[in-house]
């Protein structure tokens, strides 16, 4: 099988039915002078897909009252790959990439449901804390860390989506954790 370009990858995209699914419409507050989504709102398009996928892996509202524990973004980037308009139809995915003893790597997709392509990647690094106050970073407790791998490990079956050889790598390389702590 031939490779297909990302412009070829574009249409037709449909989400992993392994990762978790958020819908929501493109709002009229979204819309620039341009008549597209601007990039500003791309971030907030991922905002409560996030909240939801957290609260589905027991990571969230009910994990915070419990524990007192949370995570906080502390990285974000996103891919811009074809437009978005007013009152489009948005399918947002959810993907643990990568988690280590504070952090959590997010990858979510932006799909135009309707027209069937893949709009954006958004990418976060979240890390751990106990909320304080003040807040403070640390390790990811045990039992929710067990909870994360396994699904990070079903995430990790899903192809990667196109145009994600375009993220960056997100967090400092670990030599600067410990220059940084000296």
């Amino acid at each position: 099988m031939a490779k297909k370009s990302l412009s070829e990858l574009r249409l037709f995209y449909r989400a992993d039915p392994r990762l978790p699914q958020y819908e929501m419409a493109v709002p009229r507050e979204w819309i620039d002078g341009n008549k597209h989504v601007n990039a500003c709102y791309y971030l907030a398009a991922v905002k409560d897909p996030a909240l939801a996928a957290h609260n589905e892996w027991d990571y969230g509202v009910e994990f915070r009252a419990r524990t007192g524990q949370s995570n906080f973004v502390l990285e974000s980037q996103v891919v811009h790959i074809r437009e978005l308009l007013l009152g489009d139809r948005l399918l947002v995915t959810t993907r643990i990439l990568e988690l280590d003893d504070k952090r959590l790597h997010l990858l979510f997709e932006i799909i135009n449901k309707r027209e069937g392509y893949l709009a954006a990647l958004a990418q976060y690094l979240t890390i751990h804390v106990t909320m304080g106050p003040p807040p403070k970073s640390c390790a990811i407790p045990d039992d929710l860390r067990s909870r994360l791998e396994r699904i990070q490990a079903i995430h990790s079956q899903v192809p990667m989506p196109p145009g994600a050889d375009r993220l960056k790598r997100l967090g400092p390389p670990k030599r600067f954790f410990k220059e940084a702590t000296r």
